[in-house]
């Protein structure tokens, strides 16, 4: 049924039925061969080459996820179009956000992150409507400035998040490495500025962050990459509700060269990341104080952590898993003070 469905995706999106195309996705990649999952890749990629996607395959993230607000407001046209056409006195909005092409979940996610949707105004009877107030005033919300647009938006648009496109990004990001490769590409096409949008998005933050920090060794090298692209950026990532788990996630899963990264802007930030409700965590996790006194004794003791959680991985998890990790941290202690005392020995020898 999912080969039979595939070939249909761009008329699913394009008729706002995304969330139809994530759970195809999800289906196809929970028991799905590696050709169809490659497939379905092929799918998104075909249906945003229709939408005329500006950046082509590398940007088919940030049109799934409507960063610019593309797919939304191509959406609110052909309906006004349609209305024009002699369907006017039927097109009255009711508020509900189902005029404008927007699905239940997108809905939902727009009031989760303290966004209005404004209703499109009908033009039968436009003249007796206010226009609608200025994005911030009166409610006390305000849209993000777009910086993040490779779609061909303006700096002064507001950065949209389509959760239902979130979702499929999701979706894929847990395909097989071989058939993911395209949307971790397209998620490092992304400017930082929309990737901090993402993190701090109800959800960009679940469909497209987070699970980032999941991704197998195969997939590593893109989750060392986003990070490091977000320097300069983690303190105000961290310094939020949602984005402060997206860190603690990354960090976990980091390698010492990728979390440097984050510790050297938590360091940067200090007093900030320690006053902050969301980000005080981070301090402990990303070991600041020991980067602080001894950035190569960290790095060290950052890299040996991260083979313990190899070691851990590989023995299976669970109470064996932690025994040898334990037991090959203990060694490497024990070797060390014995290079400790020969040092020790050694000078006093010489004195």
């Amino acid at each position: 049924m999912a080969s039979a469905l595939l070939p249909h995706t761009a008329t699913l999106i394009g008729a706002r039925r995304e969330g139809v195309v994530a759970a195809l996705i999800g289906s196809i990649g929970e028991g799905g061969s590696l050709e169809l999952q490659r497939a379905a890749v092929g799918a998104l990629q075909r249906a945003a080459a229709l939408a005329r996607c500006r950046s082509g395959a590398r940007g088919l993230v940030a049109w799934l996820l409507d960063v610019d607000g593309t797919r939304g407001r191509a959406a609110e046209e052909a309906r006004e179009a349609t209305s024009v056409g002699g369907v006017g006195s039927d097109a009255e909005d009711d508020g509900d956000g189902d005029s404008l092409g927007i699905s239940d979940d997108e809905e939902e996610a727009s009031k989760e992150a303290g966004l209005k949707h404004v209703p499109a105004k009908n033009p039968a009877s436009s003249s007796s409507r206010e226009p609608p107030p200025a994005s911030g005033a009166g409610d006390g919300t305000a849209e993000a400035p777009n910086a993040s647009n490779r779609g061909g938006g303006r700096a002064d648009r507001p950065v949209h998040m389509s959760r239902a496109g979130a979702r499929i990004v999701g979706a894929c990001l847990g395909l097989n490495p071989a058939a993911a490769r395209p949307i971790l590409e397209s998620v490092l096409a992304l400017r930082p500025e929309a990737m901090v949008v993402a993190a701090h998005d109800p959800s960009g933050s679940r469909g497209v962050m987070e699970p980032l920090a999941a991704l197998g060794p195969e997939s590593s090298w893109a989750r060392q990459r986003v990070v490091r692209a977000l320097r300069g950026r983690w303190a105000d990532i961290a310094d939020h509700p949602r984005g402060s788990r997206v860190a603690r996630r990354l960090a976990a899963a980091c390698d010492a060269r990728s979390l440097e990264v984050m510790a050297s802007d938590f360091s940067a930030a200090e007093r900030r990341i320690r006053g902050s409700r969301w980000a005080r965590g981070l301090v402990g996790l990303c070991r600041l104080d020991h980067y602080k006194e001894d950035k190569s004794g960290w790095r060290r003791a950052v890299e040996g952590a991260r083979q313990a959680r190899e070691t851990a991985r590989g023995a299976g998890g669970g109470a064996a898993g932690r025994r040898a990790a334990l037991t090959g941290l203990l060694a490497k202690g024990t070797q060390g003070g014995k290079r400790s005392e020969a040092k020790a020995s050694n000078g006093s020898s010489t004195a």
